[in-house]
């Protein structure tokens, strides 16, 4: 994918090889020997869970803050200000972080 951002193109790099060996394998699962399945590579890169995983996060924390600042911005902008809107958006993340340790400790319960 091109982008700006070094990072996000060096996590996204590492996909393509394994989704075409996962493709070739879904092949010869239908019609034996058909295509050459390519040997594994060593990855270099997270896994493509961890990758959504991180991407879910962002998301979430992003989300968060924007109505957390939203919520808590008095309409002025000074330091009393920024403080309040620190706390607030401090605050929401706590409360999800929270949310997802229970709900991953509920995950890790059931199976």
């Amino acid at each position: 994918e091109d982008t700006l951002w070094p990072l996000k193109a060096y996590l996204l790099s590492g996909e393509t090889p394994n989704l075409i060996r996962r493709a070739a394998r879904l092949v010869n699962r239908q019609c034996p020997d058909a295509i050459e399945v390519a040997p594994r590579r060593g990855r270099d890169t997270p896994s493509l869970e961890l990758k959504r995983d991180l991407r879910n996060a962002w998301t979430t924390v992003l989300a968060t803050s924007s109505w957390a600042f939203f919520c808590s911005f008095p309409g002025v902008i000074n330091l009393q200000a920024a403080l309040t809107v620190v706390r607030a958006c401090a605050g929401a993340l706590g409360g999800v972080a929270m949310l997802e340790v229970l709900w991953r400790i509920e995950e890790h319960a059931i199976q």
